[in-house]
């Protein structure tokens, strides 16, 4: 069986990414192609597309990190990197989840009446933190 060699045609107003790459941006949407072939497309505003898209070209080999890191698109290459391992580990469907957030960080009353109880009865501060299922505030990190 004859191996198909790729074109290197690629559609006016282009703007060539490595070697076999090209991406588009026209009427809203961005539109990668490979060789003369349409691979992806999104919306311009969509950036969860984008970084799926461009770490799953790295994965395939269609494009370089080292060519995404030059003009026009200047991504640093460690969050190229980011992105590669994201999809590796993660799968596809991390690129697209919503923000991962911790638990709150307020005390509500509630929980001062507890903790305040606790403290009453000669708790340290340590037990009262594990007593009331709170995180040990000497240990707390503040940035």
């Amino acid at each position: 069986m004859p191996l198909q060699l790729l074109l290197r045609g690629f559609p006016d107003g282009a703007i060539r990414v490595g070697a076999g790459l090209s991406i588009l941006t026209k009427e809203g949407m961005v539109t990668y192609f490979v060789g003369g072939d349409d691979y992806f497309s999104h919306a311009e505003s969509d950036e969860a597309s984008r970084r799926f898209i461009l770490a799953t070209l790295m994965h395939v080999g269609h494009v370089r990190a080292c060519d995404l890191e030059r003009e026009p698109l200047c991504i640093p290459h460690r969050t190229l990197m980011n992105w590669l391992v994201r999809l590796r580990r993660e799968g596809p469907a991390s690129f697209f989840q919503g923000a991962r957030r911790g638990g709150g960080r307020v005390m509500t009353v509630e929980k001062v009446l507890e903790c305040e109880g606790f403290f009453a009865q000669g708790f340290s501060l340590s037990e009262v933190a594990k007593a009331a299922g709170i995180g040990d505030p000497r240990r707390a990190r503040y940035w």
